[in-house]
């Protein structure tokens, strides 16, 4: 309750200025998502520190809830071993998708892309969309999207909605 109250800001204030121990201990006392937000307000090089500290299942539940940039940037500032115990911990999917963003440069278009998106199959009415946005709004919040991708058959893009044009 105290760590709720006090906030990411002089949360990461205290985080920094613990021993490596007390750090540690401090990351497995929050919610994996709570976590992850103060690892994206921290130098990279910091952030991966922190996680080499931590055991593989615990590490992946915070990098999990990371952008998938995010998770490219972090992974790639750990050993090879820490890494892919990492790895192994996440779900197989999301692990294959930050390995494969972790294959690009940071400084590239690949390496700055994130995987996250909204896409909705054409058939859908725009009653549906706004059902689903409200119902998973909390999954979404974080999400810096402009757009919904509409699919067609196989998943197969046909277009893109600004989400200004879906809701007005």
């Amino acid at each position: 309750a105290f760590l709720d109250a006090l906030g990411p800001g002089p949360l990461i204030a205290v985080l920094t200025r613990l021993g490596l121990e007390d750090q540690r201990r401090l990351l497995l006392c929050l919610d994996p998502e709570d976590a992850a937000h103060l690892f994206e307000r921290l130098p990279e090089a910091q952030a991966a520190e922190m996680v080499e500290r931590l055991e593989p299942v615990p590490a992946a539940a915070i990098v999990s809830e990371l952008w998938s940039a995010e998770q490219a940037d972090l992974l790639g500032g750990l050993t090879e071993r820490h890494k892919e115990a990492i790895l192994a911990a996440m779900d197989p999917e999301e692990a294959q998708a930050a390995r494969e963003l972790g294959t690009y440069p940071s400084d590239s278009a690949g390496g700055l892309m994130i995987t996250e998106h909204l896409a909705y199959a054409q058939s859908m009415s725009v009653s549906g969309v706004v059902e689903d946005l409200r119902e998973n709004r909390d999954h979404y919040a974080h999400y810096d999207i402009q757009y919904a991708y509409v699919t067609g058959s196989a998943g197969k893009l046909v277009g893109v909605l600004r989400l200004r044009d879906l809701l007005i």
